[in-house]
């Protein structure tokens, strides 16, 4: 549940949990539009805006002046109208089963569209409502393999196009299958790209041609057309080797350290017998595991940072962290550990992670669950809890009434 907090609290430890920095996430958009104007920009807050908090990102990105967002699901258009995106600059980016159709075309969202059926029955459900026109992306498969019309196909969209009677074609776009920079393939998919928009915009003119999303948007110019559609950039990441200059990660994973013991050289640590103690070693159990999206695949790879220095995960389960703590002699219960972030002159990055377990940070970031409250942090205050309970409130009153 989302709900505001007292006045002027500050973060405070004492559990897991997501700091989201909303001053980040607006700056952010300030520099990405500053960098591609006069080209508009489309914020894909799809996955809970990845992990960050859909509904909060979404406000903040319309304060500073977005005007068009992009989601995955019916259900996460749904929750932006509620929280007042107006539905028309909504558009949703998977194919639709015929029943959210209804819905969707109804609300008034914008829909991905990528073959001639579907185009004409959403034609035909706008038509039948006898309101608004329906509003429709066409969306064109140069490369990835996934939803749109084929380049060959170009001109059976257009016919297509100039068949309908009760629908606005408001863009046509596509989605690279690579982000890594100067790669060749990315130079085939936009010439393909624009080629079928060639054939399409004769049966549309001036409709909006967008397939830069973060990566493209920093690392290809020429591929910013008429609209880039960044996500990850937004909040501070891209899909690239590094980190974009200018741009300020949003988010912090902090959880606290719950335990501290030493074991014998040859201990066990963790599940599958995988790490035993090399000589007697202190380990650090930390409140954040596996259950929170922290995967399996890091563990005796990743580090957490503790009093500003690395730590190596030698152990996990779902819930918690075993941790060498070895180079922390200092380190108690009640310290923080930050999973994700800054501490000091060292940092962990989702992309960090991403790499040692060999998936996406989109992946790691979408999947932290409800149970890890969100706090949302603005001009140093938290401003905003998303959280399963009022807890995180709660643990703040402990805090100011034991005079932390």
């Amino acid at each position: 549940m989302l709900y505001y907090p007292g006045p002027r609290r500050t973060p405070r430890p004492g559990m897991t949990r997501l700091e989201i920095d909303l001053d980040a996430v607006g700056g952010n958009y300030r520099v990405l539009s500053d960098m591609v104007r006069p080209v508009a920009v489309m914020a894909v807050v799809k996955d809970n805006a990845y992990g960050h908090g859909l509904v909060p990102v979404a406000l903040r990105l319309k304060r500073e002046g977005c005007a068009a967002f992009a989601v995955a699901t019916l259900q996460e258009a749904l929750v932006l109208a509620g929280a007042g995106i107006p539905a028309s600059s909504v558009l949703i980016l998977r194919a639709l089963t015929s029943p959210e159709l209804v819905i969707a075309v109804g609300q008034g969202f914008a829909v991905t569209v990528g073959d001639s059926r579907q185009l004409q029955e959403v034609d035909a459900l706008a038509a039948n409502g006898g309101g608004s026109p329906a509003l429709v992306h066409l969306k064109l498969d140069t490369g990835l393999g996934r939803l749109g019309f084929l380049p060959a196909q170009a001109e059976e969209a257009a016919s297509g196009i100039r068949s309908l009677t009760s629908t606005e074609v408001r863009g046509v776009y596509s989605h690279f299958a690579i982000t890594a920079g100067g790669h060749p393939f990315m130079d085939t998919q936009l010439r393909r790209f624009n080629e079928a928009c060639d054939v399409i915009g004769q049966s549309v003119p001036g409709t909006t041609r967008h397939i830069a999303a973060s990566a493209a948007t920093v690392g290809m110019r020429e591929a910013w057309l008429d609209m880039v559609r960044p996500g990850g950039l937004l909040l501070g990441m891209a899909g690239l080797g590094e980190e974009p200059s200018g741009f300020k990660t949003a988010l912090t994973l902090r959880a606290p350290v719950v335990h501290v013991k030493t074991v014998p050289a040859g201990w066990n640590v963790g599940y599958g017998l995988t790490y035993a103690a090399p000589d007697r070693q202190r380990i650090g159990i930390v409140a954040v595991g596996a259950g929170d999206s922290y995967p399996y695949a890091l563990r005796g790879k990743s580090f957490v940072l503790v009093r500003g220095r690395r730590c190596r995960v030698v152990g996990m389960s779902l819930d918690q962290l075993m941790v060498d703590f070895s180079g922390v002699p200092d380190a108690v219960p009640g310290d923080e550990a930050v999973v994700i972030g800054s501490c000091g002159e060292e940092s962990v990055s989702p992309k960090d992670l991403a790499r040692l377990a060999g998936t996406s940070y989109g992946e790691i970031l979408s999947r932290i669950p409800a149970r890890v409250p969100r706090l949302y942090i603005e001009n140093g205050y938290v401003s905003l809890v998303d959280s399963l309970t009022d807890l995180a409130d709660a643990i703040t009153h402990v805090h100011e009434k034991q005079g932390g």
